[in-house]
């Protein structure tokens, strides 16, 4: 513990106190009947190897950015913890480490659960991405989570300040975006329906992307014509963009 403090000053004293509240924090069990989930020391463990290893590489600049980043990734359950406020330290850490990524410009796409978003949206509306939201560049994964009967509403996002966090991830093949601003992101809609299909995912994506799995081409490349998959009506799909600042003079 004290080489990693030692290895990255910006924790200002609070990297040891999170070390020692993650090993402590208890995840909720697994439902009955599943598969045994990881305990947070073994989370914990795990990321502390893959940090030190990318750190070694010099893929990183702050061994904290890795080793958080990494643990944000790897268990919905330590998420939801740390949005609680049970472990807000996490939250902090992470948010510092997803600023520091440099911002791109792309798409991206998320499920969003009954409730969250008004069904009742007009185009020209403003909606606000919180702080730390977690979207995915790859249309595929969305029209899966679909046609594995999601509900509620599909986004299509035009982000200009994303924040490459899917190198960091367990899963690096879904392509995730962060959004990394304290403040989160103002955006305004401009576009939304009842349904979706891959029509409106994959339309203005490249090529490689009009594919069905498109983070996995190499493995099945394969392009689906719009019109073979009927739409579905479960969802609601609202494509919205970032506002860009008002430049100052």
């Amino acid at each position: 513990m004290k080489t990693w403090l030692r290895l990255d000053d910006q924790t200002k004293g609070k990297g040891k106190d999170l070390l020692q509240r993650l090993c402590a924090l208890k995840l909720p069990p697994a439902p009955s009947g599943a598969d045994p989930l990881p305990t947070m020391e073994s989370l914990v463990a795990r990321a502390k190897l893959f940090a030190a290893a990318e750190y070694a590489r010099k893929q990183v600049d702050k061994l904290w950015d890795a080793f958080v980043l990494r643990l944000w990734s790897s268990d919905e359950r330590l998420q939801a913890l740390a949005l609680s406020g049970e472990a807000s330290e996490l939250a902090w850490f992470v948010q510092q480490a997803a600023e520091r990524l440099t911002k791109e410009t792309v798409t991206v796409f998320a499920v969003v659960p009954d409730g969250r978003v008004r069904a009742d949206l007009r185009d020209g509306e403003n909606l606000v991405l919180p702080v730390l939201s977690t979207l995915t560049a790859d249309p595929g994964i969305i029209w899966r989570m679909v046609e594995s009967g999601a509900t509620g509403t599909v986004l299509k996002v035009h982000l200009r300040s994303a924040r490459p966090s899917w190198r960091f991830s367990v899963c690096p093949e879904e392509q995730e975006r962060m959004v990394g601003d304290l403040t989160g992101v103002k955006l305004v809609v401009r576009r939304t329906r009842n349904g979706t299909s891959p029509h409106f995912l994959f339309r203005g994506q490249d090529i490689a992307s009009r594919t069905f799995g498109s983070s996995q081409v190499p493995q099945f490349p394969l392009v689906v014509p719009d019109a073979v998959v009927e739409p579905c009506y479960r969802v609601h799909f609202v494509e919205a963009e970032e506002v860009e600042e008002e430049k100052r003079d």
